[in-house]
């Protein structure tokens, strides 16, 4: 088995601003700017080198390596260079997802960074550390650090601006009380929907329209176990259809919404659904001749399981 150190660009993330103060390990963030999205995913990088998969990130590597969870610029190593911190973590079957924050710093190196990222000139995540290895797959990964980099080796590695609002603890209804999430908003100016709901338009943050998923009372901001139960549901597309929300902000949603079901009210909250839609596979976009090529075959193919089911009937 070869042993290597390298940087390795992983998946893609994505940032959202808060324009609300929030207090993080005892630190008040007065304009907080949250990264969240993949550091490293399962898919080839442009090295032909491959993470295998989760058990690629052992349990153990990744409590130490959140000890100091620290985010880089550009796997320097110097203190100019910490720009932030990991805030939590996941493994999923796409690869590893983390959750950070900026620093605040007054310095001009990181007030640069700041920008670039709200600018969207830095847009990549990069994971460095001691690689095992055999051939080009990746079969453990000894993580020292998560870095944000201009360009790196992983072609998921992009994001954007994001627009979910984050998660807030506040005082809760009780678990059987009734929502009628249309009288909420009714009641609510444009500074209480920041504060009721979990996602907002980016582009219109002074009109009302723009603030989707309320889950909170406007009298108290008590949170309704019931209005993220069904936004959750809404999500998974319970109401026929995908909620109008960019489906990078799904998983933000979702976060948002389950920690309010976990953590406040102590129950289980239901999964995010993966949706793979014809218009989108692996951040390629499908052109319109062949995405009718592909619904012409969908529609065939449930036509000979059908005769395949009367078949089976009459047999």
């Amino acid at each position: 088995m070869q042993e290597k150190m390298v940087k390795w660009l992983g998946g893609s993330f994505e940032i959202k601003k808060q324009k609300e103060p929030i207090v993080i390990d005892g630190e008040t963030f007065k304009d907080p700017i949250f990264i969240e999205g993949y550091a490293s995913s399962f898919n080839k990088d442009y090295d032909g080198e491959t993470v295998e998969g989760k058990d690629s990130f052992p349990k153990e590597v990744m409590d130490k390596f959140m000890e100091k969870p620290v985010i880089l610029a550009n796997h320097t190593n110097g203190i100019a260079e910490a720009v932030g911190k990991v805030l939590e973590y996941r493994l999923d079957d796409f690869g590893l997802w983390i959750k950070a924050i900026l620093s605040e710093s007054v310095d001009s190196f990181t007030q640069m960074v700041r920008k670039k990222v709200k600018e969207g000139i830095l847009k990549c995540f990069s994971i460095g550390g001691i690689f095992e290895m055999v051939g080009k797959i990746i079969k453990k990964v000894n993580l020292f650090e998560i870095t944000i980099t201009p360009i790196g080796a992983n072609p998921d590695a992009i994001f954007e601006v994001k627009s979910v609002i984050p998660y807030k603890q506040t005082a809760k209804a009780e678990i059987d009380e009734a929502w009628d999430a249309s009288a909420e908003v009714k009641k609510a100016e444009v500074k209480d929907l920041k504060i009721i709901c979990a996602y907002y338009d980016k582009e219109n943050p002074d009109i009302k329209g723009s603030y989707k998923f309320p889950h909170h009372h406007i009298e108290g901001y008590k949170v309704n176990y019931k209005a993220c139960s069904s936004g959750i549901a809404a999500l998974n597309g319970a109401r026929g259809q995908m909620p109008d929300i960019p489906d990078s902000d799904r998983q933000g949603v979702y976060n948002h919404l389950r920690k309010h079901i976990v953590d406040d009210f102590e129950k289980e909250a239901p999964e995010l659904k993966i949706f793979e839609t014809l218009g989108n596979k692996a951040g390629r976009i499908l052109s319109k001749s062949n995405e009718e090529k592909l619904w012409g075959a969908l529609k065939e193919i449930e036509e000979v399981l059908k005769q395949l089911e009367k078949y089976t009937e009459s047999t």
